[in-house]
C-alpha cells in the first residue's frame, strides 16, 4: 500500500486537531512531507532539464529540491521554494527539538503552509 502528498495531508490535518504535543509534532512533520513530496512530483513532470541536473553541494536531497525550484526564477517555483524551507525549519524543531514547544498554532501554521506550497505547484 503506497500514500500519496494529498493523503499525508490530510493525515496532518487530522493530527493538528488533537491537543496532545506528540501528535502536533506529527502534524508539523507530515505537513512537511506531504509538501516536500509534492514538489518533488512536480518538478519531476514540469522542470525535466532543471530536474536532471545534479545540485552538488547544496545539502541532501531536501534542500536540493528547494534549489531546483529556486532554478526556475518563475515567482509560483520561488513562492513553493521559500515556503518549503519554512515548512523544512518547522518540521526539523518538530523532529529534534524536544525542549522547544510545539503548539497547536504551529501544526495548523504548517498544514496552511503546506496547502499553499500544493496551490502554487498545481
Amino acid at each position: 500500500m503506497s500514500s500519496s502528498p494529498q493523503e499525508l495531508l490530510v493525515a496532518a490535518q487530522t493530527l493538528a486537531a488533537a491537543s496532545a504535543e506528540p501528535l502536533l509534532r506529527a502534524a508539523v512533520s507530515r505537513a512537511y512531507y506531504s509538501a516536500y513530496h509534492h514538489g518533488r512530483v512536480a518538478v519531476q513532470k514540469e522542470l525535466p532539464l532543471i530536474n536532471a541536473l545534479s545540485v552538488q553541494g547544496v545539502g541532501g536531497s531536501h534542500e536540493q529540491l528547494i534549489t531546483k525550484m529556486l532554478m526556475a526564477k518563475a515567482p509560483r517555483w520561488t513562492g513553493a521554494a521559500y515556503r518549503l524551507r519554512e515548512l523544512k525549519s518547522q518540521r526539523v524543531t518538530a523532529d529534534y527539538h524536544l525542549n522547544s514547544e510545539v503548539t497547536q498554532a504551529t501544526a495548523c501554521q504548517a498544514v496552511d503552509k503546506a496547502k499553499e506550497i500544493f496551490k502554487l505547484l498545481a
